[in-house]
């Protein structure tokens, strides 16, 4: 858990989420080194001893292996340094739609996903303006030392479980959680703390997560129709089209 929350100091959450991205992809990498492994091992047995084949298969996986490391390495340089200016909304807008990449075609209910995120991370920045702003939803106000800080670990906890909700119906859910779990812990948060304490950041993100949540649910989309993970798997997806829009 320290290495994680290092990383979550140390790298933007574009980093962090790219290179969660890419470990994602590990596994199925390794798997065709192995497969083209087993082909060159096959093709060099009929030329060479199985013993110097077998040398050949290993001297290639351990370099394909390296390369494979490398080119991670690059990219989450990159991305530390070119995505530096991103916001944290931002960077969570960004997993919403990793959820909508991974997910069967639904546009109505992910639009409906991506506004919520969107009222999560604005009633959360509002609530700690002092120049006027009002929250979509939450109107509350706080005050905290660091404003920067705590907007980013508010914004962090409300749009972290507003995605959990919303992805748990999602066609992925088991693969799509996981990965919203990853994510929160490199950004160096508890995804256990449930503190509905105003006066602390997560507490702040999960009760505006609360009321976000609640104001959503009359909304007329129907999502109490559906049947989320894991209490179905896979979740059954409601509708997601108000009815007087046709759904």
């Amino acid at each position: 858990m320290r290495s994680l929350s290092w990383v979550g100091k140390h790298f933007t959450p574009e980093a962090v989420h790219s290179a969660s991205l890419l470990l994602r992809h590990i596994p199925s990498v390794w798997r065709l080194i192995k497969y083209h492994a087993r082909s060159a091992a096959m093709i060099n047995k009929q030329a060479m001893g199985f013993v110097d084949a077998l040398q050949l298969v290993r001297h290639r996986t351990k370099l394909l292996t390296v390369h494979a490391l490398f080119f991670l390495s690059c990219c989450m340089s990159f991305e530390a340094h070119a995505a530096a200016s991103n916001s944290i909304a931002r960077a969570w807008n960004e997993q919403g739609l990793v959820g909508i990449r991974m997910d069967t075609p639904h546009p109505p209910g992910q639009a409906r996903n991506l506004f919520s995120l969107s009222v999560c991370a604005y009633d959360t920045w509002a609530a700690y303006d002092a120049n006027g702003a009002v929250g979509f939803i939450y109107r509350g106000k706080h005050t905290a030392a660091d404003v920067a800080a705590a907007r980013h670990e508010s914004i962090s906890y409300a749009s972290y479980r507003m995605l959990k909700e919303r992805h748990a119906y999602s066609r992925t859910a088991t693969n799509i959680l996981r990965m919203d779990d990853s994510f929160m812990t490199a950004l160096g948060y508890d995804i256990n703390n449930v503190s509905r304490d105003t006066s602390t950041p997560a507490g702040l993100g999960n009760s505006i997560y609360d009321a976000v949540s609640a104001w959503f649910i009359n909304d007329g989309s129907r999502q109490t129709n559906g049947t989320p993970y894991p209490i179905a798997n896979p979740p059954i997806a409601y509708p997601g089209a108000p009815a007087s829009q046709g759904g």
